[in-house]
């Protein structure tokens, strides 16, 4: 009776892994528009945004209502030579990086005028 059960189980189980959904992934030819978040747009003319995290690919249709608005508040950025050097607190501690000047993303080119326009509000007064 148990290895009739084990056998039931068993085939239960091949068989929901041969259902399973396949994992989606960015599509060749998506094109970056930051370094997580990616625009396609597919066979049938329809716009979809990508974005990657550490738990997967999701996908929304562009021009969807954000679900997550980032705030980059907390960014502070300071020059170094030729390169920015970026910091954000997390939960973990902060996190720093660092970019050259000539390649800013549209995040990064926000946080260092802000920084700009703070430090020459500053010094005019």
């Amino acid at each position: 009776m148990k290895l009739l059960i084990a056998f039931s189980i068993s085939a239960v189980l091949l068989a929901a892994a041969d259902q399973a959904p396949q994992r989606l992934t960015v599509p060749q030819g998506a094109v970056a528009t930051s370094p997580s978040t990616f625009r396609y747009i597919d066979s049938e003319g329809k716009k979809w945004i990508y974005h990657t995290s550490p738990f997967g690919v999701t996908r929304e249709p562009e021009g969807a209502p954000q679900r997550f608005v980032r705030d980059y508040s907390n960014v502070k950025a300071t020059e170094q030579g030729d390169s920015i050097r970026f910091e954000r607190p997390t939960p973990f501690g902060p996190f720093r990086w660092q970019t050259k000047k000539s390649e800013l993303n549209e995040m990064e080119r926000t946080v260092w005028e802000r920084e700009q326009a703070s430090h020459s509000a500053a010094a005019q007064e």
